[in-house]
């Protein structure tokens, strides 16, 4: 029995019923597919003080470092599969706070890691080097 699809229309009608099916592609599925990071994730260990990260929509970035629901940093955020750069524009940042930081990230279920690549803010690196976790998941 032959198929009228072509390979490519197969492998995405492959895809497409695993999406209608479980609801959510990841990297671990379909390499080059982003994870998704929107949303906001929340700290987790002793010493995070609260601290919220909020990736939303349209590339805006906002990190609540004490837990107030008031971000004390705005910025904004790119992608490129497992890869982030994140940038600070407004709040109380030292000057070199304002170039990019790039990390790794990686989301497994409800938790969210972030490996540095090269990043000139201490800030930044001592905020990303805990986990979060996001309680909309759980």
């Amino acid at each position: 029995m032959t198929s009228c699809l072509k390979p490519g229309l197969r492998q995405g009608g492959i895809l497409f019923l695993i999406v209608l099916t479980t609801g959510c592609v990841t990297v671990d599925l379909v390499k080059g597919f982003e994870q998704n990071i929107k949303g906001k994730w929340r700290a987790e260990g002793e010493g995070t003080a609260g601290s919220l990260l909020n990736f939303k929509k349209d590339r805006a970035y906002q990190a609540d470092l004490n837990g107030d629901s008031v971000p004390e940093v705005l910025g904004e955020y790119g992608i490129s599969s497992n890869r982030i750069w994140i940038t600070y524009l407004e709040g109380s940042i030292s000057e070199r706070c304002r170039q990019p930081g790039i990390y790794d990230y990686k989301i497994s279920g409800t938790n969210l890691v972030f490996t540095l690549v090269g990043d000139q803010c201490q800030e930044r690196v001592e905020l990303l080097k805990k986990p979060f976790g996001w309680p909309g998941r759980v």
